[in-house]
Parts: C-alpha cells; sequence; structure tokens
C-alpha cells in the first residue's frame, strides 16, 4: 500500500480494487480492453471440429488460460464438471488452449479426461477461429479474495464472441444480470458449473 502511496495517480481493471487505493490520490477505472476487429462473433468453421477432434454430437466449452498455482484448482473444477455433464448424457468436450499443459488430466475419472483437449499455445490471431467452436465460455473460479480483485483478460474476449458466457460470482460479476447478460455461479464446484452448462 506505501508503493501506491508513492504515485501521482492510479489506474484500476476493476472498481472492487479501490479498497487498496488511499482515498486522497486520484483513481480511474480503466477495464481490461479487447481487439474488436479480432474477436467478432462468426461462425464456427467446421473443419476445426474434425481438427481439434469434436464429434458431430459433441458440445464444445472452449478455455484459453494459463495454469498456476493460484489457477490450478478452478481449471481442474472445470475438467471435472465436464466429466460431469458428459455423466448426465450431454456429451461435451473441453478445449483448452494455453502456455502450460494440463498437469492434472491423469488423477480426472476417465469421462473427464477423455474429453478433454488440450492444444498447447496458439497464436493470438488462430484463438477467436478456436473460441468460434464454443457452446458456452466457462470462467472457472472460486469465490474468494483472490478472484474478486482479478480481472480475467477473456472474459471480454468471451463476450465478444457472443456466445453464453458462465463466470463466478466475483469480480466483475456485480455488472451483469445474472441469466440475461451472463450466468452466474455461486460456488463454482464442479457440479454447479455442469448443471449451469447443461
Amino acid at each position: 500500500d506505501s508503493f501506491i502511496g508513492l504515485a501521482d495517480a492510479v489506474a484500476i481493471i476493476q472498481d472492487k480494487l479501490r479498497i487498496k487505493v488511499p482515498p486522497w490520490m486520484h483513481c480511474e477505472t480503466v477495464m481490461i480492453g479487447v481487439d474488436l476487429e479480432l474477436f467478432t462473433p462468426r461462425a464456427p468453421d467446421l473443419s476445426l471440429r474434425t481438427k481439434y477432434g469434436v464429434a458431430e454430437h459433441e458440445k464444445v466449452i472452449v478455455y484459453h488460460g494459463g495454469v498456476n498455482e493460484f489457477t490450478r484448482p478452478a481449471i481442474e473444477n472445470l475438467c471435472r464438471a465436464v466429466g460431469l455433464i458428459n455423466q448426465h448424457g450431454c456429451p461435451c468436450r473441453l478445449l483448452r488452449t494455453g502456455r502450460f499443459p494440463l498437469d492434472f488430466l491423469g488423477q480426472l475419472p476417465r469421462e473427464a479426461s477423455s474429453a478433454i483437449n488440450d492444444l498447447g499455445l496458439l497464436p493470438k490471431r488462430e484463438l477467436p477461429d478456436v473460441l468460434a467452436l464454443a457452446d458456452v465460455f466457462v470462467q472457472p473460479g472460486q469465490i474468494d479474495a483472490f478472484e474478486d480483485l482479478r480481472l480475467p483478460g477473456k472474459i471480454p474476449e468471451f463476450l465478444a464472441m457472443a456466445r453464453p458466457v458462465i463466470l463466478p460470482n466475483v469480480n466483475i460479476a456485480n455488472l451483469f444480470q445474472d441469466g440475461l447478460d451472463a450466468v452466474i455461479l455461486r460456488t463454482g464446484e464442479p457440479d454447479e458449473i455442469a448443471a449451469k452448462c447443461i
């Protein structure tokens, strides 16, 4: 906090971060932007479904994001949810892209691990076509202080693609009307994610 006090002004990525800014300092909220020339609604490229091993009858969740010690539990919950969706008789595949591989796939139930394609890191220009394959986007996350004060950069990209978005009741969820602008998760647990997706 003393470091922030040395600044002449502060820019924050979401309003909840104002609690970290001294009240006497000028503070502006500048939310994460999105390249609307790159991330735009489009029809799915069916050849990409084939390329990535998506069966004709499968629904698709696309998640592009890195894995680290903070995000691993939430991404694992998303992966487990995919298994539950399949268990409920709704064939579903998760296409995940990101810098580091999902190192926990071997610990998941088979109905989850067999329905996840970890595509590795893709060039940014290829992402919109992959995102266009999605039936729904899920931003996984626990309901905790870490998630509440961050703003995942992929949420604006999800929204720009004009597909349903499911996100936890943290960070900017208060800007959305549940069921209209987005679908809000109350716990972020796999069973809730699966139910909301279905």
